[in-house]
C-alpha cells in the first residue's frame, strides 16, 4: 500500500535541503577564506547564500502556514506545545556547549563541525519561532474578527520587513531610520494582539490555574532565550573573520518574536489573575447556559415523557447549585395533579413531605404565580416553586430546594422561570407527540377494521338470468355498522338482507359483523322471513346492549318464478318501481332487532309478498340516505327520494347513478354524519 503524505510536507522537505544548500556554501566560503589571507570577501557568493537561506525560512513558514490551516489547537494545548517546543531550543543550545559556543566555533576556529553545529542550532531556531508564532496566533485571534486577522497579518509583515531590512548586513551597522520605524511599529502592533485574551474567559477555574502555570514558565522559558541571544552576539573577531556566515534575519525575526511571545504570556498572567475571582460566576453561567441548551435540544430530540421530566428536573438543579428539585405533573386525562411523582433529583420521594404538603402545588397553579419561600418553618432552606403553563393550559409544577435561607437571588428565579417555560413547552410538545401517535395507532388499525369489514360484505354480487342486482356501502368513519349480504340457497331461491346497527364506528361494526354470521347460518335453513327475522333477533338479543338495536330487512326470491317474500324489523321500507312507471314504498310493520326480547316479536312483524316483472325493481336502503343533511339542516327524505326512483328507475344501473349524484349534491361540503348503503335488485329477462 502506497505511503500518503500531507500536501504541506513538501514545504518542510524543500526547507531541509535548502538549509543543505547553505551549509555547503558555508563550507565552501569557509574553505576559500582559510586557503587564502584573511579578510577574503566573496559577495556573490554570500548573496547566493543569502537568497537561499531566505528561500528556506520562507519555506518553512508556508509549512507552518498550511498545517494550521487544518488544525486547531484548544489555548492550554497552544500554551503546551510553545513551552515543550523552547524547553526543546534550550536544551539543543546547551547541548552544543551553550549559545556562544555555536557563534564563536564558526568560521576558521570551528571548522566543519562548528558550521555543522550552527546550522542545526539555527534551523531549530527557526522551527521554535514558527511553531511559537502559529500556536500564538490561534490565541491571538480566538473569537476571530477581521479587524484581529488585519492586525495580526500587519504584525507579521513588520516582522518580516525588519528581519529583512538586515538581509546582508551585519551587526557593525548602526540601525538606520526605516529599521528604527520598522521597530516602533512592531511595538505597537504587539501590543495590541497582546490585549486579545478572550478565551481566558471561557477557562473554568481549574484550568486558569494551569494556564497561568503554562504562561508564567514559557515567559521564564521565553526570557532565558532572549537573553542568551542577546548576550552572546558575535565578537569582534567572529565578524571580522566569519561576520557573514551569521544569519541576521533570522536572529531578528527570532528576537520580535520573542519579545512578543514574552509580552503576551506577560498579558496572559496579568489577565487571568485578574478573571481568576469571577470563575465560579462565569461556570456558573455556563452551567445555566447548559442547562437551557439541554431543555430547548429535548424539543426535537426526544419525546419520552420520563426522560424528559428527568432531564427538566436535574437540570433545575444543577442551573442554580440547588441540592434538591422535583416535578408534579398534571394528569392529562383527568386534569389533576398526578399523585405520583413525575421525577426528581438529589431527594426521596418520602422526604419530600417534610418541605411542602399538598395544597401548595393548588395555589401556585391557582395564582399562576412563581413563589419563593426564603426561610422555611423549623428548618434552614429555601425554596421556589414555578408553575409550568403552556398554551394557558396548566403542565405541572417544579419544586427547586436549597438547605441555606434565602438561598435563591432574582436571577436564579428568572432563570428558573426561563426554564420553567422551557419545559412546559417540551412537555406539552411530548403530551401532543404521544396523543399523535395514539391517533396514528388507532388510524392504522381502524384501516385495518375497516379492510376486513369490507371483506364482510359480498365481494362478488351473485349472478342470474333475468335479474341485475346492484350495491353500494359507504361508511361515515373508517367502519360502520351497515350491513347487506346475500345467500344462494340449494332449492332455488336467493336470500337477501340489509340492515343498520344503531350508531357508528367500532361497536358498530362487531355486532354488523356478528349479524352476519347468524344471517349465514341461519339462511340455509328453510325460513320464512318472519321466522328468520325472529332466530335472529333472539340470537342478537343475547348479546347486543339495551341502548342499542338492529334495523333489518330480509327477503327471499324465487328465481324460477321471480316471486319475493320480504319483512322488516323497523327497517325503511323498501321502494319498488314497475316498468310502468307505478312506485310505491312496501311499509310492513315490525320492531328493531333487540327492542322486544320476548315471544311477542315474531306476532309483531308482519310479511309482504309480491311478484316482479320483467322491467320491475325494488330498492332497499338504510336510514343514511333519507337522513343525509345539507349544509342548511335539511334532510334528503322520502319524498326526494321517491322523485328520484319515480324519474330514473328504468334501470338499475340509471337508478344508482341518479341517487349517487343527488346525493353528492345534496351533502356538498357537510360532512358524513350517518353509514349510507343501496342495494336495487331488478329483474330484466322475459317471462318465467
Amino acid at each position: 500500500m502506497p505511503v500518503r503524505y500531507s500536501p504541506h510536507i513538501g514545504w518542510l522537505l524543500g526547507a531541509l535541503l535548502l538549509n543543505g544548500l547553505v551549509f555547503g556554501l558555508d563550507a565552501f566560503l569557509l574553505a576559500l577564506q582559510t586557503g587564502v589571507e584573511t579578510g577574503l570577501h566573496v559577495p556573490e557568493l554570500a548573496l547566493l547564500r543569502g537568497l537561499a537561506l531566505v528561500a528556506s525560512y520562507t519555506a518553512l513558514f508556508v509549512y507552518f502556514h498550511r498545517r494550521y490551516q487544518s488544525y486547531r489547537p484548544e489555548p492550554l494545548e497552544a500554551l503546551w506545545t510553545v513551552l515543550l517546543a523552547g524547553l526543546g531550543l534550550l536544551l539543543l543550545a546547551y547541548g552544543f556547549d551553550a549559545l556562544s559556543g555555536s557563534v564563536e566555533h564558526r568560521g576558521a576556529a570551528g571548522g566543519i563541525r562548528g558550521l555543522l553545529r550552527a546550522r542545526v542550532f539555527d534551523l531549530g531556531q527557526a522551527l521554535y519561532t514558527f511553531w511559537t508564532l502559529f500556536n500564538l496566533r490561534e490565541l491571538v485571534l480566538f473569537k476571530r474578527t477581521l479587524r484581529a486577522v488585519r492586525y495580526w497579518n500587519a504584525m507579521l509583515v513588520v516582522f518580516a520587513l525588519s528581519a529583512f531590512s538586515l538581509f546582508m548586513a551585519s551587526y557593525q551597522q548602526a540601525p538606520h531610520l526605516i529599521a528604527r520605524i520598522l521597530g516602533f511599529v512592531a511595538i505597537l502592533l504587539m501590543i495590541w494582539c497582546s490585549m486579545r485574551l478572550a478565551w481566558i474567559v471561557y477557562l473554568p477555574a481549574r484550568k486558569k490555574l494551569l494556564a497561568l502555570l503554562l504562561a508564567g514558565l514559557n515567559l521564564l522559558v521565553m526570557a532565558v532565550l532572549l537573553g542568551s541571544q542577546l548576550g552572546f552576539w558575535p565578537s569582534e573577531e567572529v565578524r571580522r573573520e566569519a561576520g557573514w556566515l551569521y544569519d541576521y534575519p533570522l536572529e531578528m525575526f527570532g528576537l520580535l518574536t520573542l519579545a512578543f511571545g514574552i509580552l503576551y504570556n506577560s498579558t496572559t498572567i496579568l489577565s487571568t489573575l485578574f478573571h481568576l475571582p469571577t470563575s465560579s460566576i462565569f461556570e456558573r453561567r455556563q452551567t445555566e447556559l447548559s442547562s437551557l441548551h439541554n431543555v430547548s435540544r429535548l424539543i426535537t430530540e426526544v419525546f419520552d415523557p420520563e426522560k424528559l421530566v428527568r432531564t427538566v428536573t436535574t437540570s433545575a438543579a444543577e442551573a442554580v447549585g440547588a441540592r434538591a428539585a422535583w416535578l408534579e405533573v398534571l394528569d392529562w386525562q383527568s386534569g389533576t395533579v398526578h399523585p405520583r411523582l413525575a421525577a426528581w433529583c438529589g431527594i426521596e420521594p418520602e422526604q419530600i413531605a417534610h418541605w411542602v404538603n399538598g395544597e401548595l402545588s393548588r395555589i401556585v397553579l391557582e395564582n399562576r404565580q412563581t413563589v419563593v419561600l426564603h426561610s422555611l418553618e423549623g428548618r434552614s432552606g429555601s425554596l421556589v416553586v414555578v408553575p409550568l403553563y403552556a398554551r394557558q393550559e396548566p403542565i405541572g409544577v417544579l419544586y427547586v430546594l436549597k438547605e441555606v435561607s434565602f438561598g435563591f437571588e432574582a436571577d436564579d428565579v428568572l432563570l428558573l422561570r426561563t426554564l420553567a417555560d422551557q419545559a412546559a413547552l417540551v412537555l406539552e410538545n411530548a403530551r401532543l407527540f404521544t396523543l399523535s401517535l395514539e391517533r396514528e395507532r388507532l388510524k392504522r388499525e381502524l384501516e385495518i377494521a375497516r379492510r376486513i369489514q369490507q371483506r364482510l360484505l359480498p365481494l362478488e354480487l351473485p349472478r342470474y338470468p333475468g335479474l341485475h342486482i346492484s350495491a353500494r356501502a359507504m361508511m361515515a368513519e373508517e367502519v360502520g355498522g351497515d350491513y347487506y349480504d346475500f345467500y344462494a340457497r340449494p332449492d332455488g331461491r336467493l336470500a337477501f338482507a340489509i340492515a343498520d346497527v344503531s350508531g357508528k364506528g367500532i361497536s358498530a361494526a362487531f355486532y354488523m359483523a356478528e349479524l352476519k354470521g347468524i344471517f349465514q347460518v341461519l339462511a340455509r335453513e328453510s325460513l320464512r322471513p318472519v321466522e328468520l327475522l325472529t332466530r335472529i333477533n333472539e340470537a342478537l338479543s343475547a348479546h347486543l346492549e339495551s341502548r342499542l338495536f338492529v334495523s333489518m330487512l330480509v327477503g327471499w326470491m324465487d328465481m324460477r318464478t321471480f316471486r319475493v317474500h320480504l319483512a322488516r324489523a323497523g327497517h325503511p321500507p323498501a321502494l319498488l318501481r314497475r316498468s310502468s312507471g307505478e312506485t310505491c314504498f312496501l311499509r310492513t310493520r315490525g320492531p328493531g332487532l333487540g327492542l322486544v326480547r320476548d315471544g311477542r316479536f315474531s306476532s309483531l312483524v308482519e310479511e309482504c309478498e309480491l311478484q316482479l316483472d320483467p322491467g320491475d325493481l325494488f330498492l332497499l336502503y338504510t336510514d343514511g340516505l333519507i337522513e343525509l343533511r345539507n349544509e342548511r339542516g335539511e334532510e334528503f327524505g322520502y319524498e326526494r327520494l321517491f322523485e328520484i326512483v319515480h324519474q330514473h328507475g328504468s334501470s338499475a344501473r340509471e337508478l344508482e347513478h341518479a341517487l349517487l349524484e343527488a346525493v353528492a349534491t345534496h351533502r356538498g361540503a357537510n360532512p358524513w354524519h350517518d353509514d349510507l348503503t343501496l342495494v336495487i335488485l331488478q329483474r330484466t329477462g322475459g317471462e318465467p
